[in-house]
């Protein structure tokens, strides 16, 4: 008997969790989305009232989904913690508290056993990679990686999209039209990550990547050196990672760690297109890095699915599921 609610229902990421709790048959008696205004969302048959997010309308909750980005989250997520018995916050802004446990399941659900009300969701990029770099770094130890992601528009939301849409249609149109939602042209074009860059070069999306997949995969000096970039696809996320071990590879092995890793799918030439809308994370192109003892591999996974809401919904069924261990 579960009550649940959804905080950013009307997001891309929200109506995918709400899509998850429906395809996968989530046992809840009660639902309540909640969104900036007073309003309704249909799903399939249903139409389901939004209400206004204020903490006056805060109830009790069994599980609570925030999917509304960081400063929501800052707000909000205190006067939840009073009502509500477990939190799964996709934003940011708790993803390195250390009194946080930051979850994908597939590498350390049994961390998330020792939440105090508050798990944390990782960046997108981060459990795609965590995922494939985990099966690795428990047969031969990480020492360090360079990552070159090539990131959807998802990524963004759902005016990333469009923006992609009609700029494309525009540019094969030959209509002249200025850029619609980035700084740059997004159509036939691709850019680095638009995020804050800091004072060492990093955006805020490359120091994402790096503090948060050291956390998931505990691994907290392990160089780990990304560069985002954004691509004109709609969906799914890819990237380049190059890993150097410190114990000595076995190129079939390590091909073997993959294929019977949970979660993932040893795929040769997987595209964003194979990816999207699938819950896996591909992994393909294992070779051996000739100048290091590494690996060369390229992997991507769904950004919304298993990069957000996927991940977020796999957190509440296992501890549903298997409430203590």
């Amino acid at each position: 008997m579960t009550q649940v609610a959804i905080i950013g229902a009307k997001g891309i990421v929200g109506q995918e969790i709400l899509s998850l709790l429906h395809t996968k048959k989530f046992s809840f008696t009660d639902l309540t989305l909640f969104g900036r205004e007073k309003s309704s969302l249909s799903y399939k048959e249903n139409v389901f009232p939004i209400i206004p997010l204020r903490t006056e309308s805060i109830a009790s909750y069994d599980i609570a989904f925030f999917c509304a980005g960081s400063a929501v989250s800052e707000k909000f997520i205190p006067e939840f913690r009073k009502k509500t018995a477990l939190i799964i916050d996709l934003s940011s802004h708790f993803r390195m508290d250390p009194l946080v446990p930051l979850i994908v399941p597939e590498v350390n659900i049994e961390q998330a056993y020792d939440h105090s009300g508050l798990i944390a969701s990782p960046n997108c990029i981060a459990i795609i990679a965590s995922v494939a770099l985990h099966p690795l770094h428990q047969q031969y130890r990480l020492k360090r990686a360079v990552i070159a992601t090539y990131q959807a528009a998802s990524g963004a939301g759902y005016r990333a999209m469009q923006a992609l849409i009609e700029e494309t249609e525009h540019y094969l149109l030959h209509k002249k039209s200025a850029p619609s939602f980035f700084s740059v042209p997004y159509a036939f074009n691709l850019f680095l990550h638009n995020s804050p860059t800091d004072a060492f070069g990093f955006n805020a999306e490359e120091r994402k990547i790096q503090e948060e997949i050291q956390k998931i995969v505990s691994i907290p000096n392990c160089p780990i050196s990304p560069t985002s970039v954004r691509v004109p696809t709609l969906r799914a996320h890819s990237m380049s990672i190059n890993a150097e071990f410190h114990y000595d590879i076995e190129l079939s092995h390590a091909i073997d760690a993959i294929r019977n890793a949970p979660g993932i799918q040893y795929c040769t030439n997987a595209t964003p297109q194979m990816a999207s809308g699938k819950e896996d994370v591909f992994c393909g192109r294992l070779r051996r890095d000739p100048s290091i003892n590494g690996l060369d591999m390229w992997v991507m996974g769904e950004q919304l699915l298993k990069g957000a809401a996927l991940n977020a919904y796999q957190i509440a069924e296992q501890l549903i599921k298997t409430p203590s261990q």
